[in-house]
């Protein structure tokens, strides 16, 4: 039995050390051009209200306990930051067309852009402090996986998870409709609840999987179709 809690800890402490690996990152610094051309383009807005729940496709803890939310509906994105008691703080609406990540770094949002492998730092205000690259390296391998992969934090002994609690929610959607908290006790809470919003998400998946279905099956149809009235036509022209 010993040997058993051994191994526990022994567990424990590689996921932690994981934690504090994937915590660390290596940047690299970005040319005037290309910082002065993100600033240009740079569309993102500060929220001071609280939008509709929705499904989480990122998220990060700090210290503090404070969170961060990402969300994303095609090109329009969504962070959302909550204090540790889940009150809305402040967020930001921005466009990117590909997946986004987001984490904390001493108190300040950044937001990773997965194709062009940059950072954005943001302060509470919206305003942009910092750009740099986050180079998709070996280096770099674990806080990938952290940022834009893994469902679970662990901060100040405590593990918040997204995850969906249904099998048909999991299956069909973009990303996880809750947000539990499990405190060094074991006691469980539920801090962020999109369950209605997830089901409404993976309906629209499914109905738009049914649609490209129908509309593959009705253009076979038709090309079998026009093959078949050509073969015929050619066979009478023979006769």
């Amino acid at each position: 039995m010993r040997h058993f809690y051994r191994i526990l800890v022994l567990i424990f402490l590689l996921y932690l050390l994981c934690c504090i690996s994937a915590a660390t990152y290596v940047t690299e610094t970005v040319d005037e051009e290309l910082e002065n051309r993100v600033r240009r383009n740079n569309d993102l807005q500060l929220l001071t209200s609280e939008p509709d729940k929705d499904v989480i496709c990122c998220f990060d803890v700090d210290v503090r306990g404070w969170i961060a939310l990402g969300f994303q509906h095609g090109d329009n994105k969504t962070i959302c930051i909550y204090n540790e008691r889940m009150e809305f703080q402040y967020g930001y609406v921005f466009s990117y067309n590909s997946d986004f990540g987001v984490f904390w770094d001493n108190g300040r949002i950044v937001i990773h852009y997965v194709r062009s492998d940059l950072g954005e730092v943001y302060d509470e205000n919206g305003t942009l402090l910092e750009v740099y690259r986050i180079p998709n390296n070996a280096e770099n391998a674990a806080h990938w996986d952290l940022v834009l992969h893994d469902s679970k934090r662990v901060v100040n002994a405590c593990t918040y998870e997204c995850c969906d609690d249904s099998f048909f929610q999991g299956l069909f959607n973009n990303g996880y409709s809750r947000l539990y908290v499990t405190d060094a006790r074991g006691n469980r809470s539920l801090l962020y609840d999109a369950a209605k919003e997830g089901t409404n998400s993976a309906w629209r998946t499914v109905a738009w999987i049914n649609g490209g279905l129908l509309f593959a099956g009705i253009n076979t149809w038709a090309i079998i179709t026009k093959a078949k009235q050509n073969r015929a036509g050619e066979t009478t022209k023979e006769s």
